[in-house]
């Protein structure tokens, strides 16, 4: 395989590599944003929950609350009294029996019985609304480490997020730079393969295929724009398999002089052909039933200076065997007047 072929070989190699990676970092960026998207939701989630369950904490204190204010209004009256039966009981305490009134004992007695009924009344509730709160403290606790974690998890996607950019406008750069290469060492490596391989390579590049092997432009030997002209359809007409001896690129330049003066939109409205109804037109001046029967697939305008050329070329070589042989071009280089052809 020649040079110009390995080296366009290696620059598509280069070229699928960067794509892979950049199709990998690719799907990594999705996943990373997805995952962002889903720690958004779980943190809307958690806050929602954290407010939900605050709420109910404070619903739970405030219960507590209620209870123990509720207590302590049920207990301070029998607690006073107790105390001053307590301190009647003490001042009638016999000193020589050690016992007190019988009658404020069994008042005592009663106001335990009642403090002990208070404590049974709320006691249990009591704890059962502390447990409450104790539990709620913990699910509020929970709910903003959920929320603390959520922040950490979006933070470390906002890294990962960037990191995925960076690689991938990287991976970018890349394709485009290896891309670059490849169409840079294309024409040289097209100019030696077949049409199969052109065509694969070119797919391979995301290029439309070509119906007609590369290979070197003809050079512009005349100069100036007709020259440009001349050397385009030269080589489409060398990729037909016209060969460059029979359309000498100086001997179209005569006929082209001489029929047009040059100008590719040239119509002749005063001759035999413009009587009949089909005006010569262009740079060779071709009719139109003339320029139909002779031109290209794709080369159909009969004013464009290209188009034209070729089927004015065509024309000569059917008509004369080449542009050389065509009367009116020997008649110029024989130092004759031109005649039309």
């Amino acid at each position: 395989m020649s040079h110009p072929i390995k080296r366009l070989h290696h620059d598509i190699h280069r070229l699928h590599v960067a794509q892979r990676e950049r199709k990998k970092d690719a799907k990594e960026l999705r996943k990373d944003e997805r995952g962002l998207k889903a720690d958004r939701r779980h943190l809307e989630h958690h806050r929602d929950a954290f407010e939900s369950t605050h709420k109910e904490l404070k619903k739970d204190r405030t219960a507590l609350g209620h209870l123990r204010e509720a207590l302590r209004s049920k207990l301070e009256p029998l607690t006073t009294q107790r105390e001053q039966l307590q301190a009647a009981y003490d001042a009638s305490v016999d000193p020589g029996t050690g016992e007190g009134d019988p009658d404020i004992q069994a008042q005592l007695t009663a106001i335990d019985q009642q403090i002990a009924a208070v404590h049974a009344q709320f006691d249990g509730r009591i704890e059962a609304k502390k447990q409450e709160v104790d539990q709620g403290v913990a699910a509020v606790a929970k709910r903003r480490d959920q929320i603390h974690q959520d922040r950490r998890d979006i933070q470390h996607d906002h890294r990962e997020i960037k990191h995925d950019k960076k690689a991938l406008e990287h991976d970018k750069e890349r394709v485009k730079d290896a891309r670059h290469k490849a169409l840079e060492h294309l024409r040289p490596a097209e100019y030696k393969m077949g049409l199969k391989q052109t065509n694969k390579v070119r797919r391979e590049l995301d290029l439309e295929p070509v119906d007609h092997v590369i290979r070197p432009g003809v050079p512009n030997v005349v100069g100036g724009q007709i020259g440009r002209w001349i050397a385009m359809a030269q080589t489409i007409l060398k990729r037909r398999g016209v060969p460059l001896s029979k359309m000498n690129a100086h001997d179209i330049a005569i006929l082209i002089r001489h029929e047009s003066g040059g100008n590719p939109k040239a119509v002749n409205n005063w001759d035999s052909n413009a009587a009949a109804g089909t005006p010569s037109k262009g740079l060779m001046q071709t009719i139109g039933p003339t320029f139909n029967a002779y031109k290209l697939p794709g080369h159909g305008h009969i004013l464009n200076p290209v188009d034209n050329i070729i089927a004015g070329v065509r024309y000569a070589i059917a008509r004369y065997g080449s542009i050389s042989n065509v009367p009116g071009v020997r008649a110029v280089k024989a130092g004759r007047p031109y005649v039309g052809y």
